[in-house]
């Protein structure tokens, strides 16, 4: 019960602050494709927030039965998207059979994506016995201004209280992060 007044909460953020938001440049429906598979839909995602150059994308996977598995794929393929302009997504992914473990991993990735991440490179010099280390600090170019997640089974088992609080505290770092979708 508590994790769906929190989803509501967040879902009434993302509404109340619509007013601000830009209609997307590109919409890709891929509703009721669930003979796609994950994979393909995954990459078509991906495909599409590549294709946006600095745009909006508007991607409708409700209905493709991803399931937990197929949700954490779509995401760790919009987060391995490299550098460039930044693209705002909008995803739906209504009655997918996501759980409330599933909608943990799902705020999780959502924070972890909007947080900048440090990388060091080695090179050689042209062959001298020296190397030298570039530090460099990326960000995902990708933002999910949008996440509708509504009619998935997120209350699951009753009696589950570390799934429930689990899902609770993800949302709640994702929401005091300013980090809400």
């Amino acid at each position: 019960m508590v994790s769906e007044v929190a989803l509501t909460f967040c879902s009434f953020l993302a509404v109340a602050s619509g007013a601000s938001l830009q209609p997307a440049t590109h919409f890709v429906d891929l509703s009721h494709q669930h003979h796609l598979g994950p994979n393909s839909i995954a990459k078509a995602v991906a495909a599409a927030a590549a294709a946006a150059g600095g745009g909006s994308v508007s991607v409708d996977v409700s209905s493709t039965l991803l399931g937990d598995s197929g949700m954490s794929q779509v995401l760790d393929n919009l987060a391995e998207q490299k550098g460039g302009d930044s693209i705002r997504m909008n995803i739906v992914a209504r009655t997918n059979h996501l759980t409330s473990s599933g909608a943990t991993f799902i705020f999780n990735k959502l924070h972890d994506m909007s947080r900048p991440k440090n990388s060091t490179e080695m090179k050689d010099n042209d062959g001298d016995d020296e190397q030298s280390t570039s530090a460099t600090v990326e960000s995902c170019p990708v933002y999910v201004e949008i996440l509708d997640i509504s009619l998935n089974a997120l209350s699951g088992d009753v009696d589950d209280r570390k799934g429930h609080r689990a899902l609770t505290k993800s949302l709640q770092l994702l929401i005091e992060g300013g980090r809400c979708p």
